[in-house]
């Protein structure tokens, strides 16, 4: 096999790898869905190691970052709701997942907006939505939500997110 042969097919590859992955939806038009008409602001949390460690101690799992940005939509000075987006690694890629609280800091809705694993592994939307109905109660996954079939690690990762952005609301001052 030559050089050139060889980088040809070193570029087919790494080419076929990036195109499992997919964008659903911008960022932007998930807030424009949730929030239509609404000034939507930006507020940063910023947690101290001990909020850092509190929270480890209460979801039972490691915080990965100290640094959560919020936005916070506002129709005529009235909150209508708050929205976090979340970016973590599943196995070895990329999930992205806006989650959206209500006026009352409650689960609203989700929106997918990137999943770089493989596509059988996405979480679909009747599940997402299934996360929503639960609002603020407590979820175990495998009771509270069902798991995945095939998909485990994306299920905790998401659990993970939704029960984080649970606690980090409550942040915003």
């Amino acid at each position: 096999m030559t050089i050139m042969n060889f980088l040809g097919f070193l570029l087919l590859l790494l080419s076929s790898i990036a195109l499992e992955g997919k964008v659903f939806i911008t960022p932007e038009e998930a807030l424009q869905d949730a929030f239509p008409r609404a000034q939507i602001d930006k507020i940063r949390i910023y947690l101290t190691q001990e909020d850092v460690e509190n929270l480890k101690k209460k979801l039972n799992f490691k915080i990965k970052h100290r640094f959560y940005s919020f936005y916070v939509a506002k129709l005529d000075q009235n909150i209508q709701g708050y929205a976090i987006l979340h970016t973590d690694i599943i196995r070895t890629k990329e999930i992205s997942l806006m989650v959206v609280l209500d006026q009352n800091k409650e689960l609203s809705k989700f929106y997918l907006i990137s999943f770089y694993e493989p596509l059988e592994y996405k979480p679909n939307q009747r599940w997402l939505d299934l996360i929503a109905q639960k609002k603020n109660q407590k979820l175990v996954l495998g009771v509270d939500i069902p798991v995945i079939a095939g998909a485990t690690l994306t299920a905790r990762t998401v659990h993970q997110i939704v029960e984080l952005t649970k606690e980090l609301v409550f942040y915003i001052k």
